[in-house]
């Protein structure tokens, strides 16, 4: 389901299951764009959220990812593992994947077309794959 913004523009395709609160890791959330085997969304809403995002904890479950909605660009200062973010457009659908982004990495942009990103535990953690290889989907 898309709805606006107070501007106007779509918000990300995020459906949540009637009786849930925002903040929570949630099994009935949806994102169109979400990568495969991620089970559960917390989407950060209020303040507060937002700011602390994944900050300062020391792990996060491989199935579970945190979205923040009208986001283009993230940090990952005071970060204890790396993580993978996929942006989205205002549909939910991926335009980019930034993947290994190491702790300490100060600004990664969305690029063209991102309203939201999506965090996820990094899963290329001790594989070949190169640090910040960038991609999109055709």
């Amino acid at each position: 389901m898309t709805s606006a913004t107070s501007e106007g523009r779509p918000r990300a395709a995020v459906e949540t299951a009637p009786g849930r609160q925002a903040g929570r890791p949630q099994s009935g959330v949806r994102v169109a764009g979400a990568p495969p085997g991620i089970s559960r969304i917390r989407v950060a809403r209020g303040f507060w959220a937002r700011l602390a995002g994944l900050m300062f904890r020391r792990d996060f479950p491989h199935d579970e990812g945190l979205l923040f909605e009208r986001c283009r660009a993230i940090h990952t200062c005071f970060m204890r593992f790396p993580i993978d973010a996929t942006f989205l457009d205002g549909a939910g659908r991926a335009v980019k994947t930034v993947r290994n982004i190491p702790p300490w990495r100060l600004c990664v942009f969305g690029g063209p077309g991102a309203e939201s990103v999506l965090e996820t535990k990094a899963r290329g953690a001790g594989s070949r794959s190169a640090p910040d290889a960038c991609f999109a989907p055709t």
